[in-house]
């Protein structure tokens, strides 16, 4: 899914992103999963966080995330799900 990049001014210790509970269900994915997020020739892995108050289309980037992977804000990056702690579990 493509989404734009909204840079956060949260430390968080971790690379976290923050999404929409509707395009998180769009995705499939769910709080805890880890999502492969590219930008050109780069690609990380965060750990996802929902937030009702984050408007759709756009991923926060927390400060960690954005540091070490230098995306800008309203970036457009390619989000997909990299795997579930729930399909871990199960």
């Amino acid at each position: 899914m493509l989404l734009k990049a909204k840079r956060l001014d949260i430390e968080t210790g971790a690379n976290v992103a923050i999404f929409n509970a509707k395009d998180c269900e769009a995705m499939g994915i769910h709080a805890g999963d880890r999502v492969e997020i590219k930008r050109k020739n780069k690609s990380t892995i965060a750990i996802v966080n929902i937030s009702e108050t984050m408007p759709r289309a756009l991923v926060g980037i927390t400060k960690d995330l954005g540091d070490e992977f230098g995306v800008k804000d309203n970036e457009e990056v390619s989000v997909s799900p990299a795997y579930s702690h729930r399909r871990l579990l199960q």
